[in-house]
């Protein structure tokens, strides 16, 4: 009898000893159960008064001597259906204060941390968005870009959908690569700045990326913060006039035409004029690429400008028209699609405004 096992039932070693000698000696006095049990008495009194606690065992005094009987063994399942009770009450008060617990955070540092991080991007379901923005040339190093391209062909397969914005100085060709792919959309930043660090978010899950030395990744559960920040995203995805500088800014601009247009279709430009060398080159090195690809492009210079148009006139699917002499332009403008750019060259400053209304404005004066 006494070999009963009543640990799972919250009984120590001793307190089990002794509730079952009670089993054994029907109503007993403290000294019988010492003597039962073989225990030291301390240990033996200790047992009874929690015993007598949990309503297991009574304690009457007779003739001013303690005596000690087993209650009815039901008690033991009253006990424990008291405890599920008050279980079931803790539990629902802190599944309450959980929601207002500090959000769990994850650290991880290295490639493989990295991939470790997003990887777990891919147990999100078909249709939901993965936010990524201020990517910069750090996120885009060999070693990194070879790992995201196995990624993204991962997600594009699983059909989760990306919206990825970059710094403006990173090469367009990442850029491009990365909307071959379905369910991908990735564009610059409407600015020109150099962002700290790279922000994703999807479902619960929002990470920051540091790819100075060693890649090093923060990551916050919390469907709150994606929530928040996917109304930040959006706001710039959205913005409809992107200013861009330097040369980075001109492959920007000029790498969207490329991406825009294909075999057949038409680029207006307006109001070219002598601009410096470096920037004709440049300019040459597009219009041939642009031809290559079969789009057609009509050019109004303005009427000094020869020494460009002469360039220009050389290079196939190319019209060079020029302006009046009473007509001088202070910056170029480029139309295409739905799309307008002003060109400030000299300067290697260009507004690239996403409006339809705009550009059939636009184009209207072009062909006026």
């Amino acid at each position: 009898m006494t070999k009963l096992d009543l640990s799972k039932l919250g009984f120590t070693e001793n307190e089990t000893a002794v509730y079952v000698s009670l089993f054994d000696l029907g109503k007993a006095r403290a000294g019988q159960i010492i003597d039962l049990t073989s225990l030291h008495r301390n240990i033996v009194y200790t047992a009874l008064d929690g015993l007598v606690e949990r309503r297991l065992v009574t304690k009457t005094l007779v003739k001013g001597v303690a005596e000690f009987v087993a209650n009815d063994p039901s008690h033991l399942v009253e006990e424990v259906e008291e405890k599920k009770v008050a279980a079931q009450h803790i539990a629902q008060l802190l599944k309450e204060r959980q929601k207002e617990a500090p959000r769990e955070i994850t650290v991880y540092e290295g490639l493989d941390g990295l991939r470790k991080d997003r990887d777990k991007t891919l147990q999100y379901e078909k249709g939901d968005t993965l936010y990524v923005f201020g990517v910069s040339q750090g996120a885009t190093q060999p070693e990194v870009e070879r790992y995201w391209r196995r990624f993204h062909r991962k997600r594009a397969a699983k059909g989760i959908n990306l919206k990825m914005l970059f710094e403006q100085d990173v090469d367009p060709e990442p850029v491009q690569w990365r909307n071959t792919l379905p369910n991908t959309e990735a564009r610059y930043l409407p600015f020109q700045s150099a962002t700290p660090f790279t922000v994703s978010a999807i479902g619960d899950r929002f990470s920051i990326y540091l790819f100075q030395g060693e890649p090093v990744v923060f990551t916050i559960k919390s469907s709150e913060i994606v929530e928040a920040f996917s109304g930040f995203f959006n706001y710039f995805w959205d913005h409809k006039v992107v200013a861009l500088e330097g040369d980075a800014g001109f492959d920007n601009a000029f790498g969207d035409i490329l991406k825009e247009l294909g075999e057949g279709d038409e680029l207006l430009v307006m109001g070219l004029f002598d601009v410096d060398d470096a920037f004709a080159k440049a300019l040459g090195a597009f219009h041939k690429r642009r031809a290559d690809k079969g789009i057609k492009t009509r050019f109004l210079l303005n009427s000094h400008a020869r020494d460009v148009g002469d360039m220009l006139s050389k290079i196939d699917y190319t019209e060079v028209r020029y302006m009046q002499k009473s007509m001088e332009t202070p910056a170029v403008f480029l139309m295409y699609g739905e799309k307008t750019i002003i060109s400030l060259p000299n300067q290697r400053t260009f507004f690239r405004i996403e409006n339809a209304e705009a550009a059939q404005a636009y184009v209207s004066y072009f062909n006026s």
